[in-house]
């Protein structure tokens, strides 16, 4: 699924019960509540261990969005095997490899020229985007060892007024 940003997490917009404070500051806890509790009490897990920031809230650590296999969250009535998370589960499972060998690639780009201003007689702000990725999976050795790899650059370019300052 697309996604802006290219952030697994943003699929959490798409829950009922979870309310996305996109105006929270870095290190507050509060930028995905799920049914009111606070975003710090959701358990992220990652492949069945836990991926959770314990000062801030939030993810410890990022994935490319095509590593990722499945991804389910939990808001209510799930078993005590997920008991840390009084506000919910994130729960992940990424990709492996498997016999046959698989891959993909992604190119996005997003050019300040190629855009129209909103408002007449105005200029379009400067945003120049580059998100590459890659992965692939396959068997090493047949039935036995597995190979899985991800790779995701992200650059964005500033203006060339904010790079000489």
């Amino acid at each position: 699924m697309p996604l802006n940003g290219r952030n697994y997490l943003d699929l959490l917009q798409l829950v009922p019960g979870v309310a996305i404070n996109r105006n929270f500051d870095e290190g507050d806890d509060n930028s995905a509540p799920i049914l009111g509790e606070r975003a710090n009490n959701a358990y992220i897990l990652i492949d069945g261990m836990p991926n959770r920031d314990e000062v801030d809230g939030g993810p410890a650590g990022q994935f490319n969005q095509d590593s990722i296999l499945e991804f389910q969250v939990l808001t209510s009535g799930y078993k005590a095997e997920f008991g840390l998370g009084s506000g919910g589960v994130v729960n992940v499972v990424t990709k492996g490899g498997t016999n046959n060998w698989h891959g993909s690639a992604s190119l996005f780009h997003r050019n300040y020229l190629l855009d129209t201003p909103d408002v007449p007689h105005s200029t379009v702000p400067f945003l120049l985007r580059w998100d590459a990725g890659a992965a692939a999976g396959g068997s090493i050795r047949k039935d036995r060892v597995f190979l899985f790899e991800s790779w995701y650059q992200y650059i964005f370019s500033e203006s060339p007024e904010e790079r000489d300052r």
